[in-house]
């Protein structure tokens, strides 16, 4: 990295927010264990690494060939696994209200014993369209954002893409499609971090869930 005293001030500002660092070859890699965000140069690429409250994630971001450390992607929760009776209740809300959209909330709360909290905002769910309120939690405790598409496919639109740049993040979001009954149902994942919205392999994001 360049001395802080050759960097312009833009590029400073751009350092603190988002370092760059080099996974080593021989050293060992060191984590991010407090709440940040950075990106990581790798053999097999570059990968976004942040920590929150609630989540950690390491996950690849560009494909190309470094000098530099081996690492791999991971998604790991700060606290307990969640129980998958919450992933249960998002697919029953979402066929629920098929063919409108439904819109919720898990965060990490320490006063509940599951270790988190399911929040259903005051929404307004149509057929292609869900807005809801979006307060009254703590971002850094957030760990998934999840809505349905109704009868339309599990893809996220330009509308989540606004939505989830919207956050710093790290948070996972979910989008279920195809809602009509449960055989047809779809799911979609991706981390968010910031600008970077990075799909997520089935194998991911399930092992969030108990």
């Amino acid at each position: 990295m360049f001395a802080a005293s050759l960097l312009s001030p833009l590029d400073a500002a751009t350092e603190h927010a988002m370092p760059l660092r080099a996974v080593p070859i021989q050293g060992a890699f060191e984590p991010l264990d407090a709440p940040g965000r950075r990106l990581l140069a790798a053999r097999d690429g570059i990968y976004v690494e942040a920590c929150s409250d609630a989540l950690y994630v390491r996950v690849r971001c560009v494909a190309m060939h470094t000098p530099y450390g081996e690492t791999s992607e991971a998604l790991t929760l700060r606290g307990p696994r969640i129980p998958k009776a919450f992933a249960r209740t998002l697919m029953e809300r979402s066929l629920a209200v098929h063919p409108r959209e439904m819109a919720a909330l898990i965060v990490a709360d320490a006063v509940d014993p599951s270790g988190y909290r399911l929040i259903e905002p005051e929404a307004t769910g149509y057929v292609g369209r869900v807005t809801y309120a979006d307060h009254g939690y703590d971002e850094a405790r957030l760990v998934i954002d999840a809505h349905s598409h109704g009868p339309y496919p599990a893809r996220f639109s330009g509308v989540d893409d606004e939505s989830d740049h919207s956050r710093c993040g790290p948070h996972v979001s979910m989008v279920f499609g195809h809602c009509a009954d449960r055989p047809s149902t779809k799911v979609a994942a991706r981390v968010c971090v910031g600008h970077y919205l990075i799909p997520l392999s089935d194998d991911l994001w399930t092992e969030l869930f108990a």
